[in-house]
C-alpha cells in the first residue's frame, strides 16, 4: 500500500469517477474497488466491482486504458452512504497493490452553476422578446410564444421586415395624401363653382 490519500468529492444523486493510475508492467492484470478495510487477499475484501466481472452493485462500473495505464471506476447515483475509504487495487500472487482513496459525498450541489445556467436562459428569453416586439409592433408576445421558438432570429434574418413595414406605412401614408390633396382641390373648386354662379 502508500501513504498517499486521494481525496474525491461526489454530490448525492450524480455520478463520480475515480481515476486509479499504475505503473507499466501491470496492464494485463485483473483491477478492482476495494471498500472500508482491506487485506492482500481479493476474496476476504468488500469489493464492488472488479475487472473482467460483473459488478457486485450495478451503481458501479470499472473500465481499464491500459494505453494511458489508468483504471476508473465511476459511481452513478450518488448515496450519503458512499462516502467513506476506498482503495484502488490490482491483483497480484503475493500481494495486492493498494492506493487509498477517500470519497466525500456532498449534499447540494454547487451553487455557482445554476447562477449561471439560469443567466443563460434569462438572457436568451430576453433576447427572444426584444425580437418578438421588433418585429410585431403592435401585438405583445405571450412569454409562452417566446419559450416555443427553438432558435434566436440571426441578425441577418431581421433587417428585411422592417424595411417592408416602413415601405408599407410610407405607400399608406402617401396615398392618404393624394386622397386629401385631390379632396381638397375638389373642395376648392367646388366653392369657386359656387361663388362664380351668381355674377351669371
Amino acid at each position: 500500500g502508500t501513504d498517499a490519500v486521494t481525496t474525491v468529492t461526489g454530490y448525492r444523486g450524480r455520478s463520480v469517477q475515480i481515476k486509479c493510475s499504475y505503473t507499466s508492467g501491470y496492464e494485463n492484470y485483473n483491477k478492482y474497488l476495494c471498500r472500508g478495510e482491506c487485506s492482500n487477499w481479493i476474496s476476504s475484501n468488500d469489493v464492488p466491482v472488479q475487472s473482467g466481472s460483473p459488478a457486485k452493485d450495478s451503481r458501479f462500473s470499472l473500465h481499464d486504458d491500459t494505453t494511458a495505464k489508468v483504471f476508473t471506476v465511476t459511481i452513478t447515483d450518488l448515496r450519503p452512504e458512499d462516502g467513506g475509504t476506498y482503495w484502488c487495487a490490482i491483483e497480484r500472487t503475493w500481494s495486492d497493490i493498494y492506493t487509498k482513496i477517500q470519497l466525500l459525498v456532498k449534499m447540494d450541489v454547487p451553487v455557482s452553476s445554476t447562477v449561471s445556467q439560469s443567466t443563460h436562459t434569462t438572457s436568451i428569453l430576453m433576447s427572444s422578446s426584444v425580437h418578438a416586439w421588433n418585429t410585431h409592433p403592435t401585438t405583445a408576445t405571450p412569454l409562452n410564444e417566446i419559450n416555443k421558438q427553438t432558435s434566436i432570429p440571426t441578425p441577418h434574418d431581421i433587417p428585411g421586415k422592417p424595411v417592408y413595414i416602413v415601405m408599407g406605412a410610407g405607400a399608406v401614408l402617401f396615398v392618404v395624401a393624394v386622397i386629401i390633396a385631390i379632396y381638397c382641390k375638389i373642395k376648392d373648386q367646388g366653392s369657386e363653382t359656387v361663388t362664380q354662379s351668381p355674377r351669371k
